[in-house]
């Protein structure tokens, strides 16, 4: 049975922020982002993580 009621559901009228929203991601030591915390905040909005062949972004 899919009814949204059944299943606890919560739906919005307004959906332009719905779903996961990342608001902060940190990293040490992991992969090629070494040597200091690297910190990333989206805050909940669109982001893009950009750079080199080869630089990690793939690892994130």
């Amino acid at each position: 049975m899919n009814d949204p009621q059944s299943l606890g559901l919560d739906f919005v009228a307004d959906d332009t922020l719905s779903g996961f929203r990342l608001q902060r991601l940190e990293v040490f030591n992991w992969g090629t982002f070494d040597a200091r915390v690297w910190t990333l905040n989206p805050g909940g909005q669109n982001s893009l993580l950009t750079g080199d062949i080869g630089s990690g972004k793939s690892t994130l």
